[in-house]
């Protein structure tokens, strides 16, 4: 069985934190339907609270600074390699997703892929229940996958995979160190990151993107 690490910094939010957490818990099970065995590494800074509730869901954890955010991301990666496995996912934990996406992923790293992106994404914004569908960059970064979703093989990650001084630019810190990634789209799996007051990018950025109904991603959140 193909050992994946979830790589995940977490940050206030709590009831999207924990819906997160919960939702990375049941996909363990999904996972390992597919031959992929599954587990979480959370990289939190806000001492007891969020230690105890990444590990009373059964989640690994590290307790790290908030800032910088690139040393945070590093600490998740670092906890999953040190755990042995073969390859690192990075999330965010404000994303969702249908099990059906595991499909996709098993069916690459089966055909021996290191390196696998999304190139697309849903964004739902809690507030106002904006919902939108972006589908991907274009111009010079098409074909650029988004941060989360990243698949990466232990094998290409040497030392950090992100900048441990930056706060900004994260994605583009870590494509520098990685070769072209083999890119999936997540539109039928409905991939979806969901917008709060402390969202670092806010929907608000993609007034391009196609509206969509917002109903079609409740039965993702626990």
């Amino acid at each position: 069985m193909t050992r994946i690490g979830i790589a995940v910094p977490v940050w206030g939010r709590p009831r999207m934190r924990y819906a997160f957490l919960k939702h990375m818990k049941d996909h363990e099970a999904h996972a390992a339907q597919r031959g992929l065995g599954l587990r979480t590494y959370v990289a939190g800074s806000e001492g007891e609270e969020t230690r105890n509730e990444a590990q009373n869901i059964g989640h690994h954890y590290v307790e790290i600074d908030n800032n910088p955010l690139g040393a945070k991301f590093n600490a998740a990666v670092q906890l999953a390699l040190g755990d042995g496995v073969d390859y690192v996912m990075i999330m965010g934990s404000d994303t969702f997703f249908m099990p059906s996406l595991w499909d996709q992923y098993r069916d690459l790293v089966n055909a021996g892929i290191k390196y696998i992106g999304i190139r697309d994404l849903y964004m739902w914004d809690w507030n106002n229940n904006d919902a939108r569908y972006w589908e991907g960059y274009k111009g010079d970064r098409f074909g650029e996958p988004i941060g989360c979703g990243r698949l990466i093989h232990r094998s290409l990650i040497k030392g950090g995979l992100y900048d441990s001084h930056r706060n900004k630019s994260l994605d583009a810190s870590a494509s520098r160190r990685l070769p072209k990634a083999t890119v999936i789209s997540c539109r039928q799996d409905l991939l979806v990151s969901c917008k709060e007051e402390l969202s670092i990018t806010p929907i608000t950025r993609f007034p391009d993107a196609e509206r969509v109904d917002h109903t079609m991603f409740i039965p993702l959140i626990p």
